[in-house]
Parts: structure tokens; sequence; C-alpha cells
């Protein structure tokens, strides 16, 4: 279990604690749940703007690897002097947020 929380587990959260609870302490039981049309199509949206995005700036650098790792990676290419990251994820706090 991650002791940090993401945004996204923030906002369920706030929505329903008893779904974060399962999030933090069952997330077996959590991918098992479907997924609604309505979350279906944001996560069509999603992967189609960053698609578009990945074309007006080719030269920018994804992050790969989630969580915690990616905080370091993300802080590495801003270190080299990267200004286009893809999926940045910084923490502070307990909380960490992917930027899409």
């Amino acid at each position: 279990m991650h002791s940090h929380t993401s945004k996204t587990q923030f906002l369920h959260y706030l929505q329903c604690s008893a779904y974060f609870w399962l999030e933090k302490h069952k997330p077996e039981v959590v991918a098992r749940l479907p997924i609604s049309d309505f979350q279906q199509q944001i996560i069509e949206q999603g992967i189609e703007v960053e698609q578009w995005a990945r074309k007006l700036f080719p030269k920018g650098k994804l992050i790969e690897t989630r969580d915690l790792q990616a905080v370091e990676d993300t802080k590495a290419l801003l270190d080299a002097g990267e200004t286009q990251i893809f999926q940045a994820t910084f923490a502070a706090e307990g909380l960490y947020a992917m930027i899409r």
C-alpha cells in the first residue's frame, strides 16, 4: 500500500470515503469494478488530447514511470532543463499529481 495520495484519489475521497478506503486498502476490489460509459469516454478523450499534444510538441519527453519514481524522473528532467514534459508528476505533503 502506498502512503501517498494522488489528486484523483483525493477527489474520490471527497466523493465517497468508502471508495477511497477500498482504493487504498483493497485495490483488487476496485480493479474489478466495471467502468461506466461516461468514465470510458473521459479516458478516451484524455488519450486523444495527449496524442494531439505530443504531435504539437514532438520534442517533449514522456515520463513512463508511475508514483514516486515519476516524481524523481520529472525532477531529473526539469534539472536537465527540459521544458516539454508529458505526464510530469509532482509531490508535496503526502499528495501527488500527474499533469497529463
